[in-house]
C-alpha cells in the first residue's frame, strides 16, 4: 500500500493514492516504473481483493509526522469526504493526529 498521499487526476472526484490501490485491481506501482519504489504483491490484485472480501478493513498511514485513516466496508470507502481544492473536487485521506511513527497499517 503505498503510504503517499498523492491525488490521482482521472477520477472526479480526485482519490488519494491509497484509495486508488485499496479499492482497484492493478493499481499498484510495479505496473508503472514511475509509481513508487517499494512494491509487494505478485499481480496487483491482492489488498484491493481482501479489501472487497471484508466486512471491514481500517487503514492507518503514518508519515511526515501525521496520521491518517480510511475505512472500507466490502471494498467500499466509508465517511468520505469530498473537498474542494482550487476548484477540483478532491476526496483526501482523513487526517486523525500527529505522530513521530512511521509505516502502514491494514
Amino acid at each position: 500500500v503505498p503510504t503517499g498521499l498523492k491525488m490521482d487526476d482521472k477520477h472526479d472526484p480526485k482519490r488519494s493514492a491509497a484509495e486508488i490501490v485499496m479499492t482497484e485491481l492493478h493499481a499498484g506501482g510495479k505496473f508503472d516504473q514511475n509509481s513508487y519504489k517499494v512494491s509487494g504483491g505478485l499481480h496487483g490484485v491482492g489488498v484491493s481483493c481482501v479489501n472487497a472480501l471484508s466486512a471491514w478493513l481500517r487503514l492507518t498511514i503514518r508519515r511526515d509526522g501525521k496520521k491518517h485513516f480510511m475505512e472500507f466496508h466490502r471494498g467500499v470507502p466509508q465517511n468520505r469526504v469530498i473537498e474542494e481544492i482550487d476548484g477540483v473536487a478532491v476526496s483526501p485521506i482523513q487526517l486523525i493526529g500527529e505522530t513521530e511513527n512511521r509505516g502502514t497499517e491494514v
